[in-house]
């Protein structure tokens, strides 16, 4: 806070100057200059837990046999930290956590702090973990960048928020007034998209997608997505690329 707290300020009133004086407040909500304020303190923290992770003393999981090891995710205000508990990585994650809360002034929220553990992991482990991080709070699954890191990213319930966006979405259209060509590029230009963003993270369960793909159907053909309406040109020749039309 240094670079806060050490400048010095002056008002201009009336065309004449007030003395210089310190500040003692540090950075109002919505300053232009506290989102940089945040990012420097959230570098430190970062490299920090890199230097820990160099070390072994905390032990952050691969994504993949070959792949990079994801440790610490942030976004915004928001922090993720994945890591393989033990009693030397949670004593070095509490260390870390406690000398950034010092540095930067900040504190962590633990009643809004959540925990997600494989459903490999031992009930002693997840208990221990808890009470080590003074977290209670266990979910199945969070949202990150606008996506569900969900341990079940198969399951059906995964897939609800974007079979509901499909729905909305149809809903809000009024079918009936528009053509076969209109509705056809509404298809093609949103609700076709809606799971793109999603399918670049997960495999899309063959249910999900035949329940979408039904959905669009049952818009292009009777304006809404419950009716089926009468489909007089079959699917396959439907979805065929536009280069491979008649």
């Amino acid at each position: 806070m240094l670079c806060v707290s050490s400048v010095q300020f002056t008002v201009r009133i009336n065309d004449d100057y007030t003395e210089k004086f310190h500040p003692e407040r540090g950075l109002r909500q919505g300053d232009p200059l506290s989102p940089f304020l945040y990012i420097l303190c959230a570098k430190t923290l970062t490299r920090q837990a890199a230097k820990m992770a160099i070390t072994n003393r905390l032990l952050f999981p691969k994504i993949a046999p070959n792949g990079d090891r994801v440790g610490l995710l942030q976004f915004a205000n928001d922090l993720h930290l994945v890591l393989r508990p033990n009693d030397h990585t949670l004593l070095s994650l509490n260390q870390l956590l406690s000398v950034f809360e010092e540095q930067a002034g900040q504190r962590i929220n633990h009643t809004k702090s959540q925990s997600l553990f494989s459903k490999n992991a031992f009930s002693w482990t997840i208990r221990e973990t808890k009470d080590a991080l003074r977290i209670q709070r266990e979910v199945t699954s969070f949202d990150y960048l606008g996506t569900s890191l969900d341990l079940r990213c198969n399951h059906m319930n995964t897939w609800l928020n974007t079979i509901r966006g499909v729905q909305n979405r149809i809903a809000g259209w009024r079918g009936s007034t528009l053509s076969p060509a209109g509705r056809k590029i509404l298809i093609q230009s949103v609700t076709t998209a809606i799971p793109i963003y999603w399918l670049g993270h997960h495999i899309i369960p063959g249910k999900v997608l035949k329940q979408i793909n039904g959905m669009n159907s049952n818009f292009l053909w009777s304006g809404t997505n419950t009716s089926q309406g009468l489909h007089l040109i079959a699917r396959d020749k439907i979805t065929r690329p536009t280069s491979e039309g008649d």
